[in-house]
């Protein structure tokens, strides 16, 4: 049993079908259009082939003629490199005096050792530019991996030069001739102290720098330091702010609470996990339960891991703290005690000064609404 053809069932075919019945049915009826159709069937039955070897003929003779401009053109001549591709060297900027005592500590100390260990090192006076040296210098700073900075006669253009690098956080390596030319605003940031001794700088310069590069060939990029805000009771930490401990009675216990609650912001563009950073705060006067005497009136409270901090975050963290017996209450309201904040990362360490009054709730709340 043969089965019958398939046929569409779509609209247009549809519609063809009956286009072509209607047509047929004019021409069957009308003896003139039947010999109209006929004549336009045998035209296009001669006409068809023609046209098809006529665009056959052109396409090959178009064919044969790319082929023969591609056998008379030279062939390319491709150069096969040995040398694998590297990516960019990192970028080891210099800050330290202009001067020809300095050369030999640059060229075989400093320069070598970042060679060694595949970096590129440049001082400013090295390089050609047009714009004013201190713009060069702060362009450099900016689009430099890692400072190293000779703090050695303590020079103020080379104090200014790494105080701008800090700002920034840049991962800046400090050196010194002497521990003398460490001033104490500094004294927490660990020096290479080479005393002269070139060979021995270039030694333990190395080691340092070559964590640098480690990073880079480990992540693509050599992390900054992470930029974090601290603020308490809404000041922010900086050198010799003023920030306030938060006194109330607490209805719960019928005792009398002071707090100490400090924010910190993220202000970078990567996630910072606390858990690798330790933070503490060295203050007078003030211990508490998780507090460790440092004798001399001063106490050190540890601050919690607080997790993740994205980026544009804030996280707190409250510290219950109660005066010692030996101190003066005026002097706690008044002009306040000497505060630090210590922040301690694998990019170093960072300290924070700054004074912490003792006030009322009530009375900050009135100092905020009034802004005094």
């Amino acid at each position: 049993m043969t089965g019958r053809p398939k046929q569409s069932t779509t609209l247009a075919s549809r519609k063809r079908r009956s286009a072509a019945k209607e047509t047929v049915g004019i021409a069957q009826s009308d003896p003139e259009q039947r010999r109209y159709l006929a004549g336009v069937r045998i035209n296009l039955a001669k006409r068809l082939p023609a046209e098809r070897a006529k665009r056959a003929a052109a396409v090959a003779a178009e064919a044969e003629a790319a082929l023969a401009r591609a056998l008379a053109a030279p062939l390319p001549v491709v150069e096969h490199k040995t040398r694998p591709i590297q990516g960019p060297k990192p970028f080891v900027f210099v800050l330290m005096p202009f001067h020809e005592q300095f050369d030999d500590v640059y060229k075989v100390g400093i320069k070598e050792a970042c060679e060694s260990i595949n970096a590129y090192c440049e001082r400013v006076d090295e390089q050609i530019f047009e714009e004013r040296i201190l713009d060069r210098i702060y362009n450099q700073i900016v689009k430099a991996d890692v400072i190293v900075a000779d703090m050695t006669g303590r020079n103020p253009n080379v104090f200014y030069e790494v105080g701008f690098a800090h700002a920034l956080g840049k991962r800046t390596i400090l050196l010194t001739q002497s521990a003398d030319d460490i001033p104490f605003d500094l004294k927490h940031f660990p020096h290479i102290v080479y005393e002269g001794k070139i060979s021995q700088l270039r030694e333990k310069l190395k080691k340092r720098v070559a964590w640098a590069v480690a990073s880079i060939h480990s992540t693509g990029t050599v992390p900054d330091h992470p930029r974090l805000r601290y603020l308490i009771q809404g000041t922010q930490l900086h050198f010799d702010a003023k920030a306030h401990i938060i006194e109330y009675f607490d209805d719960d216990s019928k005792n009398l609470v002071r707090i100490c609650q400090l924010d910190i912001f993220n202000d970078s563009d990567a996630v910072i996990d606390t858990s690798q950073l330790q933070l503490s705060l060295v203050l007078e006067h003030y211990t508490g339960r998780t507090a460790v005497n440092l004798g001399g009136g001063k106490y050190r409270h540890l601050l919690p891991a607080l997790g993740d901090i994205f980026p544009g975050a804030c996280v707190s963290s409250k510290l219950s703290i109660e005066p010692t017996s030996s101190a003066p209450h005026k002097v706690l309201t008044s002009k306040g005690v000497p505060a630090e904040l210590h922040e301690i990362s694998r990019f170093g360490r960072r300290l924070i000064e700054f004074r912490l009054v003792l006030v009322r709730r009530e009375s900050l709340e009135f100092l905020v609404r009034w802004g005094r």
